[in-house]
């Protein structure tokens, strides 16, 4: 750590990391984006799961036992669209008018609860954000400040909508911010990822799982 302008900054990413002040958001790992039969989902496991969720599953597990602040962030709808926007409808975004598909991750539903392989314990938080950026309209920066965490990584699905506004308004709101990036995919492709994370490097400390349990399996 060195001191600038009577700031104290991390010079490293273990430092980043460190349990005692990091938190891991799990983003939007829920029934009806990721499990077969979910509004999103449809009949069976998105391609886009393949590959990501036993890393994420360790990741999470190795998070937590060395004492970072695992946090389970779910876009959350209401049963009656009060949270959805005029804008939001006029472009019929993710399909939340089509008649022939129920309105998806629904408040107390099955299909907004986090998947059976990511099973929340005692100690974890939920955020429920009402828009893309995790941290519009929610609870998480104020959760955050009030625990002393400084940095957070976020790992699960929606890179490309949800995780870049998240990484970018964390980091102007003073967030050390961390991408891992095999736990983070994109539901729209392989060319949404890659561009998504040209955005993320600005903003972020981009690494990998196996990076960040190396750290955290020390503690």
């Amino acid at each position: 750590m060195k001191t600038f302008n009577r700031k104290q900054i991390f010079e490293n990413l273990e430092e980043i990391v460190a349990p005692k002040h990091t938190a891991l958001l799990v983003h939007e790992t829920m029934n009806d984006f990721c499990s077969p039969g979910g509004i999103q989902a449809g009949p069976k496991r998105p391609w886009f799961m393949e590959g990501m969720l036993e890393k994420l599953v360790n990741l999470v597990d190795v998070a937590r036992k060395a004492g970072v602040q695992i946090v389970y962030v779910r876009y959350t709808n209401a049963r009656d669209y009060r949270n959805i926007t005029e804008p939001q409808i006029a472009k019929n975004y993710m399909g939340i008018i089509k008649p022939e598909k129920p309105l998806h991750v629904v408040e107390g539903t099955w299909g907004w609860e986090v998947i059976d392989e990511l099973k929340p314990k005692e100690g974890d938080w939920f955020v429920n954000k009402y828009r893309i950026d995790a941290f519009v309209g929610s609870s998480l920066d104020a959760m955050l400040r009030s625990n002393q965490i400084k940095s957070f990584a976020i790992a699960g699905i929606g890179l490309e909508v949800g995780m870049v506004p998240t990484i970018s308004h964390g980091f102007n709101l003073g967030y050390y911010c961390v991408a891992p990036e095999d736990c983070m995919k994109a539901r729209s492709g392989e060319e949404w990822r890659q561009l998504s994370m040209k955005f993320i490097e600005r903003w972020a400390w981009v690494t990998n799982s196996d990076q960040l349990i190396n750290f955290w399996g020390k503690s």
